[in-house]
């Protein structure tokens, strides 16, 4: 099986969850850190949704949850997992007839012994068959509960997950994600399986880590010292990286202030007015205090109020494509004035806004 070089890729914040999930591809590994039920569900049910759809055959590893909650939840999403678990192509186990199939849990995937390597064996085994059956890929999701029931061996938990890196993921066409309840696990081992992950699900999110060790470093003895050195790589990384957008803020701050054209920021629900630059203040002969945190529509005419906000803004916000629309203003001292105002829609520091350009 030829080995795929690894490429970690950035998820865009804009992003649904759902869509980051369906971007994820064969050989891609990740965990998701979950705390509610409610996260398991929105997260792994469209993940193995997705698999069957993908063609793919998916396992279903579980423990705390059990074979028929996975069937009843996936079935809410449309799909008959009776009909595919007969068809061959979904697979709801239990860690008994996995993880510790022999009453102990094995990582190891060495030719010395008949017994090791039980886990990756059956994963490279189920993947080979996968695609002899005419799959697209393997896909399995694996509940990790099953470790603080204290089975032998079970201490080897993240020389495993390390080694899936490196025996398993790259080499053949499976797309894994293991599931940890934060709650149960202690908080060193949530450590040890961040820094043995790729890829980090939090809440709505899909995280390129970059506290990620490849195997060839996490499984050395200096393991310890090499965590060390990722802490103050990323220190300083982040160090340039405010450094980054401080400039970039600044500079848009400069450009913002210094356009020709004026320029508004309001919150694309209620249309209060969150920021403005000075040509805005000079068309409408207003001072700032006099517009930051009003209602957008005391820039237009009376006449041309709809509730809370003016019609344009109503239109602006219905026209997610930014189209520009010729309208009127109104002054301080009431004096109307001819514009045409460009908007878009816009995030910035996760509210959602309407800039518009007044021209």
């Amino acid at each position: 099986m030829k080995k795929r070089d690894a490429v970690l890729r950035v998820f865009a914040p804009s992003l649904p969850l759902k869509a980051m999930l369906q971007d994820l591809k064969p050989h891609d590994y990740l965990c998701l850190i979950y705390e509610s039920h409610n996260e398991w569900k929105k997260t792994v049910i469209p993940f193995i949704t997705i698999g069957l759809k993908n063609k793919e055959k998916c396992i279903y590893i579980g423990n705390t949850h059990t074979a028929r909650e996975v069937r009843k939840q996936l079935k809410k999403e449309g799909i008959d997992a009776k009909k595919a678990e007969a068809s061959g192509q979904l697979a709801i186990l239990d860690e008994r007839e996995t993880y510790i199939k022999k009453g102990s849990f094995d990582p190891d995937l060495s030719a010395c012994s008949a017994q090791a390597g039980r886990m990756i064996k059956f994963l490279i085994r189920e993947t080979n068959e996968a695609l002899k059956e005419g799959y697209t890929a393997s896909r399995v999701t694996g509940e990790m509960t099953w470790f603080l029931n204290g089975h032998p061996g079970s201490e080897r938990l993240l020389e495993y997950e390390s080694k899936l890196n490196r025996d398993f993921f790259p080499k053949y066409p499976c797309l894994g994600m293991c599931l940890y309840d934060r709650g149960k696990f202690d908080p060193e081992i949530i450590k040890g399986v961040i820094l043995t992950h790729p890829y980090i699900l939090i809440g709505n999110h899909i995280y390129r880590n970059l506290y990620y060790i490849p195997p060839e470093k996490y499984l050395r003895k200096d393991k310890g010292e090499l965590e060390v050195d990722l802490f103050l790589k990323n220190i300083k990384k982040e160090h340039k990286i405010l450094e980054s957008l401080q400039d970039s803020e600044e500079q848009y701050r400069k450009l913002f202030e210094e356009s020709v054209e004026g320029i508004v920021l309001a919150d694309i629900d209620t249309g209060i007015i969150i920021d403005c630059n000075k040509a805005l203040l000079k068309l409408v002969e207003r001072e700032r205090d006099e517009v930051i945190g009003k209602p957008q529509k005391i820039l237009h005419p009376p006449e041309d109020d709809i509730g809370n906000v003016s019609k344009t803004f109503e239109k602006h916000r219905k026209d997610k494509r930014g189209q520009t629309i010729e309208t009127r203003v109104i002054t301080k001292t009431g004096k109307l004035k001819d514009v045409e105002i460009k908007a878009n829609l816009t995030e910035i520091k996760g509210r959602k806004l309407l800039q518009g350009i007044f021209r």
